[in-house]
């Protein structure tokens, strides 16, 4: 899976101004385009990297393990980027600038451990990710 680690580093930060589902459907597909397309009627298939093959995703099951592990991750990642970036000025505005930006993000990685949430996004992610629209 290669990944644009500064797109999707910039997708998360813009999610500490207005986080949607929409928005966290996006880095989803960043990260996941080419494992996981959506194929209709509330269903969606997986790519098995042992042979190659795309399988249904039972209830979304591997889906949702992709949010709730990969997106959290990406998300923890940056906010480790900003809370450390904090320690590093003497400028009490840009510390309080960086520890504001660590703690947008860390929200949103706790909403991305909530089911309400994560249905949303699966919700948003389905026409990214629907193999109709990119044939």
């Amino acid at each position: 899976m290669v990944r644009d680690q500064d797109a999707i580093d910039r997708l998360v930060d813009k999610c500490t101004f207005n986080v949607t589902p929409f928005d966290v459907s996006v880095i989803l597909y960043e990260i996941h385009k080419g494992s996981y397309r959506y194929i209709g009627n509330n269903a969606w298939e997986y790519l098995d990297t042992a042979d190659g093959l795309w399988k249904k995703d039972i209830k979304k099951q591997k889906l949702k393990n992709s949010i709730k592990t990969d997106l959290t991750e990406c998300f923890f990642r940056r906010y480790m980027y900003w809370y450390d970036k904090s320690s590093t000025v003497t400028d009490i505005n840009e510390d309080i600038h960086y520890k504001f930006m660590a703690g947008k993000i860390l929200h949103v990685n706790y909403q991305l451990k909530t089911n309400n949430f994560i249905y949303y996004v699966i919700k948003e992610a389905k026409s990214l990710f629907d193999i109709h629209n990119h044939d």
